[in-house]
């Protein structure tokens, strides 16, 4: 029986042992579990935070400058094209006079009142789809006549703040023989004429 009482006194003081230190392990366990835990918390927002920063892309978005001055090249360009643009017009003008046509254009194209009206042009294309436009701003119809040619003509303008008569007159210098424009204030109507290819 001593023996017993020995090995339960034993017991006793391994139990009484495990429970002194168990209240230590059980808060050293916890508190590894909340460190564990705060720290996958941290890699999660870690990770989170590198996605987030890869998907945002690297798009800047910048205002346009406002009026930026232009370079020399730049502005000695613009320069030439216009003095090119004034020297075909002349050109133009010059080979018109040389074969005469029965009147001079400012006959043809009257200043009348609805043709008063200012506007800016830029245009590059056919000539049937600019007097169209001109036409319509003046308020007039537009009657064509005569065979469109195959090739259509061209017409290169870029007027800035030129009356609409002015503006078909240009029109009718740089169509040169292949059309003609006749303007009609009474009845309200711009009449282009495509020359006659065999007459």
């Amino acid at each position: 029986m001593a023996f017993m009482k020995r090995t339960n006194s034993l017991a006793q003081d391994v139990f009484s042992l495990t429970r002194r230190h168990a209240p230590v392990s059980i808060i050293a366990v916890h508190i590894v579990y909340k460190v564990k835990k705060m720290i996958n918390k941290l890699v999660v927002f870690i990770i989170s935070a590198m996605l987030l920063v890869g998907c945002r892309g690297g798009v800047i978005y910048m205002k346009p400058p406002l009026n930026a001055p232009s370079d020399d090249a730049t502005i000695k360009l613009a320069q030439a094209a216009s003095s090119v643009s004034d020297s075909m017009l002349e050109m133009q003008r010059v080979e018109k006079v040389i074969l005469p046509k029965n009147k001079d254009n400012t006959l043809t194209i009257p200043n009348a009142y609805n043709l008063q009206a200012r506007a800016s042009v830029d245009w590059s294309g056919p000539i049937e789809e600019l007097t169209l436009r001109i036409a319509r701003a003046a308020h007039f119809r537009l009657r064509v006549l005569g065979k469109e040619p195959a090739v259509p003509v061209l017409i290169s303008l870029n007027a800035k703040d030129m009356s609409l008569a002015e503006i078909l007159r240009d029109i009718d210098y740089q169509a040169g023989k292949k059309a003609t424009i006749y303007v009609y204030p009474n009845s309200q109507v711009v009449e282009l004429r495509y020359a006659k290819l065999y007459s």
